[in-house]
């Protein structure tokens, strides 16, 4: 049975491309909704949608806490870094 070649390692230019049309729609809508609201309900729902943003990332690196069977398996080393470089650019998004 062939060997099939090693996949090279994913740069981070490749991960961000990966989440860049996430990034652009939020980019869009959060251009429409600061024009649309106030400075005060503008900061309320970007800290809203960060802590969404925060809990996906959450729910894919923590293993349920049940005694019921989980599907989710656990995550490879380079899934759990791919994850870790997402957070650190969406991150950045939300600092700027």
């Amino acid at each position: 049975m062939p060997v099939a070649p090693a996949k090279p390692p994913l740069t981070d230019e490749d991960l961000e491309k990966a989440i860049h049309p996430l990034l652009d729609y939020y980019d869009s809508n959060f251009a429409i909704l600061d024009e649309s609201l106030s400075k005060v309900a503008s900061v309320i729902l970007m800290g809203k949608l960060w802590k969404a943003v925060l809990s996906m990332f959450e729910d894919l690196l923590l293993p349920p806490l049940s005694d019921k069977p989980s599907r989710m398996r656990q995550l490879s080393e380079p899934e759990v870094d791919i994850i870790y470089k997402w957070l650190i650019v969406c991150r950045s998004l939300v600092e700027n």
